[in-house]
């Protein structure tokens, strides 16, 4: 077989079909010999600029370098190679930025004379512009980071390495640049109070993909060894997976909120002092509007009647508000405790649904009724939360429209609900509802009453159970609020456990 001839019209095919910029200069005014198509697209010229000398063919270029760089090349005979160089080139009529690796090579002739340059190029453009964007990003981010005097976190879960900057450092009270640990100083700085709950938190939910999706979002204290001074910290983070949904990294930042928690630590204890107040004399109304009530029932005047019966709904709600200001104050001071027992979810559900038939006259309560269902749980809590849920469902709810409760168990777990027929929920808003001292902002709701506090009380009293809760609705087709408990037998993540009956 006859061996494969590289000649010179081969040569020149490859080149001209080449998406990189090739292109041959010869003499001292390095006349434009050869151009190839990538070339020209470049350069933003036509084959015109054959037989014309480099400065005279790409005017723009007379000021950079590219002429006395060929030159060098020229006489000394040695090739000469860059990257990301820049070069301004007049391209569709205005001058435009260009970054090239390119490369010039010696050009001789049969006798091995140097007459001319043989230049190559590659067009790095978008990756250094891309390049500059992310370095831009990253020192806008440094800035904002230094700005709000946050510490930053980087754990690698499978190699257990951890890096903490300088003010994470410094919020967790370690005071030198040695390696740092999870448990000698991380959990060894938190407060003594919120250190079981902080590290179960992360291994049992934050570490827990379905639970938790690999978002944190927690807020604890540190405890500064030798002079006992406490910070408040607000954390937040996420956890990455791996394809087997293994925690692997665990980035985050850390912020001080001492100044802004003592703030609300003094609105927190007015609006208990305020709202054990109100308790007393509201407590003495609402026994003698019952009194009224009882009395105006025998003799049958319907008229004081129906006052007695809006002055009773009314005083209801009130106090529903303040009972929602004692929980939140008392969730917020960690003196919410929770008693997890096995109760019947379809028998608590039927009481708090006929307690507010009375309270909610003005709507129907209907009851999917469910069978016997065992679930674990603090029984109190979760009627409050269902309670919440009625007042809330009342509140956005036309009057006459019905009202649902419902509950739906599987094999492990039970879903438990309320859906009205109300005024709907838009996606934007949806994302702010359980927020403390969050209100919907709608005209069609602007006369409704209350603070904010219901839904986000539910969320927290759902969170202490390992759970969230849900929310499905749209402008004008009503809502329905849902959450899960598991059934008395298993765990919220589904394992069974065993309890005593």
């Amino acid at each position: 077989m006859d061996s494969f001839q590289f000649d010179a019209f081969t040569f020149r095919t490859i080149i001209e079909a080449s998406p990189y910029p090739v292109y041959l200069c010869i003499g001292e005014e390095m006349i434009v010999t050869y151009a190839n198509a990538a070339t020209l697209r470049t350069w933003g010229k036509t084959n015109s600029v054959i037989g014309k000398a480099f400065v005279e063919a790409i005017p723009e270029i007379k000021n950079q370098p590219y002429y006395q760089l060929l030159l060098n090349v020229f006489h000394s005979g040695n090739a000469y190679h860059s990257g990301d160089e820049r070069a301004d080139l007049e391209v569709d009529g205005k001058i435009q930025t260009y970054y090239f690796n390119f490369a010039y090579q010696p050009y001789r002739n049969p006798l091995g004379q140097i007459v001319g340059v043989f230049c190559f190029a590659t067009d790095v453009t978008e990756l250094v512009t891309n390049r500059q964007r992310l370095a831009a990003s990253k020192e806008s981010l440094r800035i904002a980071v230094d700005a709000a005097e946050l510490g930053t976190f980087d754990r690698d879960l499978e190699n257990g390495k951890h890096y903490w900057d300088q003010r994470c450092r410094q919020l967790l009270n370690i005071r030198d640049n040695s390696n740092v640990k999870y448990e000698c100083d991380f959990l060894a700085s938190v407060h003594p109070d919120d250190r079981q709950w902080v590290n179960k938190h992360i291994y049992e939910y934050v570490f827990n993909k379905k639970l938790s999706n690999g978002n944190f979002d927690v807020v604890f204290r540190t405890l500064e060894q030798g002079n006992g001074t406490i910070r408040w910290i607000k954390s937040k983070g996420t956890v990455f997976f791996d394809a087997k949904e293994k925690p692997v990294r665990f980035i985050g930042t850390m912020l001080d909120i001492t100044k802004q928690r003592e703030e609300e630590t003094r609105k927190d204890a007015f609006i208990s002092i305020a709202s054990h107040e109100l308790k007393t004399p509201l407590t003495t109304i609402k026994a003698q509007a019952q009194l009224l009530m009882r009395e105006m029932k025998r003799i049958d005047n319907s008229v004081i009647l129906d006052s007695l019966e809006r002055l009773n709904r009314q005083i209801n709600n009130m106090s529903t508000l303040v009972d929602n200001f004692l929980n939140t104050n008392s969730l917020l001071e960690g003196k919410l405790h929770f008693k997890f027992e096995r109760f019947d979810m379809q028998e608590l559900l039927k009481e708090v649904v006929d307690d507010h038939r009375s309270i909610l006259s003005r709507h129907e309560l209907k009851l999917d009724d469910c069978e016997t269902v065992i679930v674990w749980g603090d029984r109190r809590k979760i009627g409050q939360v269902i309670e919440n849920l009625l007042s809330n469902a009342a509140k956005y709810s036309p009057s006459n429209s019905t009202i649902t409760v419902f509950c739906k168990p599987d094999a492990h777990r039970t879903e438990i609900g309320v859906i009205d027929q109300g005024v709907g929920i838009s996606e934007s808003e949806q994302k702010k509802l359980f927020d403390r001292f969050y209100r919907v902002e709608s005209e069609s709701v602007s006369n409704v009453s209350g603070f904010g506090l219901g839904l986000y009380l539910v969320a927290e009293i759902l969170r202490e159970h390992n759970t969230s809760i849900y929310v499905r609705s749209a402008p004008n087709e009503g809502s329905c609020f849902s959450f899960h408990l598991p059934l008395s037998k298993f765990s919220a993540g589904g394992d069974e456990v065993n309890l005593e009956t």
